[in-house]
């Protein structure tokens, strides 16, 4: 009988754990090398994740007709020089590319009447600087790439949630998870492993990522692989009170930030790119202007031309429908601002992940890591830069190509059925409880440690140790305790798991840089130190707990460096301008 004693077998030559954009690039480029694939998604390839309700717009460089100089220069500023400048590099030469194979392949894509891409200026570029994007039509680029995959060849496994990551002697040899309809035990063996199972915003007040609860990271850290950039977290801004995306397409048409005062606040933060500023900016912005006593936060689109809202419409069908369901849009106008507030994104978009070479690869033989399961290095201090949908695409592609090499070289995964029997009892555990602590307890808890704007906006040392033994004591006495009664609750018991283990790596790893930098805001170390702030992260598993190093960024062999000074960073200097007490 072997393994299948245990549970459900699959074998396969590449298992790809994800079924967004850089999971279908990686299962698409794998099987275009000839390997087996495998891919696994917990809900539906193609409708869950990020990329699925990603709003329209991919940053995108054209190597063949932009300045890459200036290109350059603006992602290293944006990201305060904590950029891999060889990612970098790989981001401006090969997002096209992709871009390319996503139109041919059928995504579609809003063009001039030439047959040009329509470039807009989103997030992070105005008039006179570099950055612009191109804008496709919402959830079909999903779709198309999901049918793609599926008459590729590749094999599908839908709600299936991937638990662990089976590694013996440092080697991959595939995953393990459940069925989360029936909560049957799955194994998956494979001579590769791609993680793209996305990151984390906690299940917050930004929409759509209520099923992006850490996973890709917790099992990663769990398998032994070391994890980088998890010390500075990612940020956002949502409507108040409804699901809403779509801030690019807002500021690309006029869009306009306003606080309480009716005043648009955001030219005195970042007076180059002012309504175009990056996320970072808005959320420390907006948690400023609050502070100040000069709160709400409006968006206001109430002066959009009929054709903007066509645009809106064609762009960004579900966001249109969410405005509509909430009497924002009425025929062809928007007739009211709405309300905005600041959001902890976590991993998504320009937090941390597993730390992987140029070609994906993690620290352990045979596992890659893509999208927002590894660290996007090329963006820097909790910058979005060229943005989460070209980092998924690149790296999926990359990672499926080596993945393929991986295979020729490998023999079929030979697996411990006692490593097997552990993590079966691990993944159900939770179901042979007769008692004990729910999931949405366990979730509740972590929000209310984590989403004050004194820990993931504006912060200190006191805060984020405050927050960290919250966790801790979430990861000692009520993890273990999880109860589930069927698939469901199992799920959900694993993402509350995944979202708390994320979240002790993100403050772990956040205590020791003391100063601020991009996404990373202290009271109590107000400047950035471009003498001995320059390094990434990286933090690993050792004796069941979290471990931190440090690497240097190798500025020697760069051909841009910053200068090396200490100087208050400038969102305390504009808070300073603004008569804000902040001390």
């Amino acid at each position: 009988m072997g393994l299948d004693k245990w549970g459900q077998v699959y074998s396969t030559d590449v298992l790809v754990i994800g079924g967004g954009l850089a999971g279908a690039f990686a299962a698409l480029k794998a099987r275009e090398k000839g390997a087996q694939v495998l891919l696994v998604d917990k809900a539906k390839a193609g409708k869950s994740g990020c990329s699925a309700f990603a709003a329209g717009v991919v940053n995108m460089c054209f190597p063949h007709q932009d300045n890459l100089d200036a290109w350059r220069e603006e992602m290293l500023q944006q990201g305060c020089f904590l950029n891999d400048q060889e990612w970098l590099e790989v981001m401006l030469t090969e997002t096209y590319d992709r871009i390319q194979e996503m139109d041919a392949w059928g995504v579609t894509f809003e063009k001039t009447p030439q047959g040009e891409y329509e470039r807009r200026y989103m997030r992070g570029g105005v008039p006179g600087r570099p950055v612009k994007a191109v804008m496709f039509h919402g959830p079909q680029m999903m779709e198309i790439m999901a049918e793609k995959v599926v008459k590729s060849g590749v094999k599908v496994v839908n709600r299936a949630m991937v638990v662990e990551l089976l590694v013996d002697n440092g080697q991959a040899l595939g995953a393990v998870g459940f069925d989360v309809w029936t909560g049957k035990f799955l194994i998956f063996l494979a001579k590769a492993t791609v993680v793209a199972a996305g990151g984390t915003a906690y299940k917050g007040v930004f929409a759509n990522h209520k099923m992006q609860s850490g996973d890709s990271s917790a099992m990663l850290y769990r398998a032994g692989a070391v994890l980088s950039g998890m010390d500075i977290c990612s940020h956002h801004a949502s409507a108040a009170s409804f699901d809403i995306l779509g801030m690019n397409m807002f500021v690309s048409l006029g869009g306009k930030f306003i606080n309480g005062q009716g005043e648009r606040f955001l030219s005195h933060y970042d007076p180059v790119l002012h309504d175009h500023t990056l996320a970072r900016t808005y959320a420390q912005a907006m948690a400023l202007e609050v502070m100040a006593g000069r709160g709400p936060i409006y968006m206001d689109m109430t002066h959009f031309r009929a054709d903007d809202v066509v645009k809106l419409r064609r762009v960004l069908p579900l966001i249109m429908k969410n405005l509509e369901a909430a009497g924002v849009v009425k025929e062809d106008r928007i007739v009211k601002r709405m309300e905005y507030v600041a959001g902890c994104h976590g991993t998504i978009g320009g937090g941390g992940g597993a730390r992987t070479d140029l070609q994906c690869q993690t620290s352990l033989p045979g596992l890659y890591a893509v999208g927002d399961a590894a660290h996007r290095r090329a963006g820097g201090a909790g910058a979005i830069g060229m943005g989460a949908l070209p980092f998924a695409a690149v790296s999926g592609a990359r990672a499926g190509l080596s993945a393929a090499a991986h295979c020729q070289e490998s023999e079929p995964p030979r697996v411990n059925e006692e490593l097997i029997g552990q993590a079966k009892d691990d993944t159900l555990g939770p179901l042979a409880r007769r008692e004990g602590v729910e999931p949405d307890q366990v979730v509740l808890a972590l929000q209310e440690a984590i989403f004050k704007k004194e820990v993931f906006i504006i912060t200190d040392q006191d805060a984020l140790e405050r927050a960290l033994n919250e966790v801790n004591y979430l990861t000692e006495y009520e993890l273990p305790q999880l109860i589930a009664y069927d698939g469901h609750y199992l799920r959900m018991g694993h993402e509350a798991k995944n979202m708390v283990i994320t979240a002790q790596l993100w403050l772990t790893s956040a205590l020791p840089r003391k100063e601020s930098r991009g996404g990373m805001l202290r009271r109590d170390f107000p400047h950035t130190d471009n003498v001995n702030g320059l390094y990434w992260t990286l933090i690993k598993r050792k004796n069941g707990q979290p471990t931190i190093e440090f690497e240097d960024i190798p500025l020697h062999k760069y051909r841009f460096k910053p200068k090396r000074e200490v100087f208050l960073a400038p969102m305390w200097q504009r808070a300073n301008e603004r008569g804000i007490r902040w001390g």
